[in-house]
């Protein structure tokens, strides 16, 4: 479990963008709800979602990157 967490955190480290970084960390570091994130950013939560799917595709870029 400590070595998938070590991994998931030194991902989101790995993305560029603040605010993507900012929500993969709240969401699945700190586990906080989407109402949480929303309301500590100020920003809808469907603008959160919106952000939160670029934030994974970012996500997945890097781990292909891994793979090569």
């Amino acid at each position: 479990l400590e070595r998938q967490r070590e991994e998931i955190f030194n991902i989101i480290n790995a993305i560029n963008n603040p605010t993507y970084k900012q929500i993969l960390y709240k969401r699945y570091v700190l586990g906080k709800k989407w109402e949480e994130i929303s309301a500590e950013l100020f920003y809808e939560a469907q603008h959160v979602h919106r952000l939160h799917k670029k934030a994974v595709e970012g996500v997945h870029a890097i781990r292909m990157k891994k793979c090569d």
